[in-house]
């Protein structure tokens, strides 16, 4: 149903669909962590469609954006997830302990000023989790950007990380535009910013 033929979903699939996909009040939250798995709910979703993404090909510096068009106003929903690697042992609980860093971010595209989600509702990027959500409770008929930023990698995708995306919302799945990698560069003798985008 969803296109995987002949590919096995990551651990990061999985686990994106799992949680991205979860009933809960205003989850994640200390009581009920990603909230109550609902399989039917997360993969059949009623007046609403599922994109799931998986096997992102992360790297440093680099950023993937998705565009979804919606087609009524209805919750959208959307989940990263990656497989980070071992931290440094006896790191102190006070301090992140990523390895790989992905930040997700949701943009309401609009003639107006644009409309930004950052991943887990805070006021700035997540720096503790390997596990990113946005939830609009009433997602407008619009163009949404979902960003998955890689801010620090330290092992890219083809060192064997997995990292997906699980989408739900009023959309056509079929409509859900494959990302232009961007790769932004700085030259330091110009002192000018140079990006190389190809899909």
């Amino acid at each position: 149903r969803c296109g995987f033929t002949n590919e096995t979903p990551s651990a990061a699939l999985m686990k994106a669909v799992v949680t991205g996909g979860a009933k809960g009040a205003s989850v994640p939250n200390n009581n009920q962590g990603w909230g109550r798995v609902d399989l039917e709910g997360t993969l059949f979703p009623s007046n609403q469609a599922v994109k799931l993404i998986d096997r992102i090909p992360f790297d440093e510096g680099k950023t993937f954006t998705y565009l979804v068009e919606t087609t009524n106003a209805a919750p959208l929903d959307v989940q990263l997830v990656w497989i980070d690697y071992p931290a440094t042992p006896g790191a102190p609980q006070t301090q992140a302990r990523l390895v790989n860093d992905l930040d997700l971010t949701v943009t309401k595209v609009s003639e107006d000023a644009a409309q930004v989600w950052l991943g887990n509702g805070g006021g700035a990027p997540d720096r503790l989790n390997t596990a990113e959500s946005v939830r609009i409770a009433s997602a407008p008929t619009a163009t949404y950007r979902i960003s998955v930023c890689c801010t620090n990698i330290v092992y890219d995708s083809a060192s064997g990380g997995a990292a997906a995306l699980y989408i739900r919302g009023a959309f056509d799945p079929a409509s859900v535009e494959e990302p232009e990698l961007v790769t932004v560069s700085v030259s330091v003798e110009a002192g000018a910013a140079l990006a190389d985008v190809r899909p």
